[in-house]
């Protein structure tokens, strides 16, 4: 009989190794997949909270200025009546109308007096106005228009874009008045411009660029009775096609492209004004959204690709009692 012992020493096969080396392939093909897919999602995460913590900012400067201010009934309403219009002289800009035609949303909730003509002293509030001729403005804008308890302050806040080494990114514009009581001409006699019609009147009639805001662009205020007279103030202006005239300051960072800036009034009238009128008596408030991603020209230092973030937030001012519209009606 014999006995036949095992060698404990014996190797694997070549058809054992052959599928320990594919099993090993594989674990390690996943293992890599995985590695590769966290440090992308790692990178998107950074690159997003980046965006966010941008895009944060931003609309907190917007929502603090809606729940400070109120809504802007006179400009919203000078659009509709008066949209921007092309410059006759080449090359034919569009110029805007901001800030101009103060007053004519007021006189549109007033009738005739005792003395049967309208816009004079006896003229009587009816509290509602007729939509026929002049629609309300419509709930979704691009631009958001407000002004101060006082009416004597307004903010004005718009998407516009600029060209920035090469790269056409989105920007928050800002533009800050204040009303003056200087008079047909817009010039104050004090600074040595004969008095003329509505001046010290007691109604804003001139509103120009706030001093404490730098304007970068502005409309030149010329004196016809006194041609050495140098106005230190200036109307805003904006050539909505020519982004070097215009008195909108970029305030956003650097880093953020804005895609898209959209605001929902409510309500479309002035509720104040309106009086007569219970569907509109809401208090103002404003929806905000804003859509950003990183500015394109330093999106390619990011590890992933360049995400979008959209905040939408609602702002409801705190202004309780009516702005304090100072024209010359009442």
């Amino acid at each position: 009989m014999s006995i036949h012992l095992r060698n404990k020493n014996r190797g694997f096969s070549l058809a054992e190794l052959l599928i320990a080396l594919t099993l090993l392939a594989v674990v390690i093909g996943s293992s890599a997949t995985l590695y590769r897919h966290f440090f992308n999602s790692f990178g998107t995460t950074s690159a997003a909270n980046a965006v966010y913590e941008e895009a944060r900012f931003m609309m907190e400067r917007m929502v603090q200025a809606a729940r400070m201010n109120t809504l802007d009934y006179e400009e919203y309403f000078n659009q509709v009546v008066y949209p921007p219009v092309a410059d006759p002289n080449p090359p034919n800009h569009l110029i805007s109308t901001y800030g101009q035609n103060y007053c004519n949303y007021h006189q549109q909730f007033y009738g005739a007096g005792l003395d049967g003509q309208i816009n004079t002293r006896d003229d009587e509030s009816m509290g509602t106005r007729s939509t026929a001729t002049y629609p309300s403005p419509s709930r979704m804008q691009k631009e958001l228009y407000l002004i101060n308890q006082k009416g004597d302050h307004r903010m004005f806040f718009k998407r516009v874009s600029e060209i920035v080494n090469g790269v056409t990114v989105g920007k928050v514009a800002l533009v800050e008045l204040v009303g003056l009581d200087d008079g047909i001409d817009h010039l104050s006699a004090a600074g040595g411009c004969a008095r003329d019609a509505g001046e010290d009147d007691g109604y804003i009639d001139t509103w120009v660029c706030d001093p404490n805001f730098d304007c970068p662009s502005t409309v030149p205020v010329t004196c016809a009775s006194n041609a050495a007279f140098n106005s230190t103030i200036g109307l805003i202006r904006d050539e909505e096609d020519n982004r070097s005239n215009s008195s909108f300051v970029d305030i956003t960072p650097d880093s953020l492209d804005v895609v898209d800036l959209s605001f929902i009034i409510t309500p479309t009238e002035d509720p104040h004004k309106a009086y007569n009128d219970p569907a509109l008596q809401i208090q103002p408030h404003v929806t905000i959204k804003l859509t950003v991603r990183a500015n394109p020209t330093i999106a390619n230092s990011f590890d992933s690709t360049n995400p979008t973030i959209t905040l939408m937030t609602t702002a409801t001012s705190r202004l309780y009692n009516g702005v304090e519209t100072r024209c010359a009606l009442q």
